[in-house]
């Protein structure tokens, strides 16, 4: 009884299939960096990969308004948690209207669009990076705003720091050298 194959892994040109469909989403990336400078073909957003597994080759004006809109929608939703924190622990208001949180659609100027808090680009586009520009933005906001320096380390009673430690968006306290908190 002959084995059935899922997969065709038939060589064709001297390439086997998933070799051509890793080769074209590369070349697909590259052609999304040349035009929009965005995504890094070398370490693209996971949501990337899918989008090319269930639409192909997106034009890029296409891809940026797409992109846009999840970064709209999953800054807009990191937003709306790192402000709930801050209201809790501060008692300032940043409610998702928050004039300071300004979003420009796709442009010459800006082909992926431009996502803002007081004046700060959150360029990322994917977490745990989105999440710490995000945090960075709001902790400048409230130190030149509110003159609230935010959060604190609960052991040393310093400010701490936005970073990526271990994969994941945690505030870092320099003064131990450990991570106080995720963001």
């Amino acid at each position: 009884m002959a084995q059935r194959q899922d997969k065709d892994t038939t060589p064709v040109n001297g390439c086997d299939p998933e070799e051509r469909y890793d080769n074209a989403f590369r070349d697909w990336l590259h052609e999304l960096y040349d035009v929009l400078d965005f995504p890094d073909p070398e370490a693209p957003p996971a949501w990337v990969r899918k989008l090319f597994e269930s639409s192909g080759r997106v034009p890029p004006d296409r891809f940026a308004g797409i992109a846009f809109e999840r970064r709209r929608t999953d800054i807009t939703e990191a937003f709306t948690r790192v402000a709930a924190t801050v209201h809790t622990q501060t008692g300032v208001d940043l409610s998702v209207n928050n004039p300071d949180l300004a979003f420009e659609h796709p442009s010459d100027e800006f082909p992926i669009g431009l996502v803002s808090f007081a004046g700060s680009p959150i360029w990322s586009a994917d977490p745990p990076e989105m999440y710490v520009a995000l945090a960075e933005a709001i902790q400048s906001y409230l130190a030149d705003r509110h003159r609230k320096v935010w959060p604190l380390c609960p052991r040393h009673h310093l400010g701490t720091h936005p970073r990526v430690a271990a994969g994941q968006a945690v505030w870092w306290c320099y003064a131990g050298a450990h991570e106080s908190e995720p963001i």
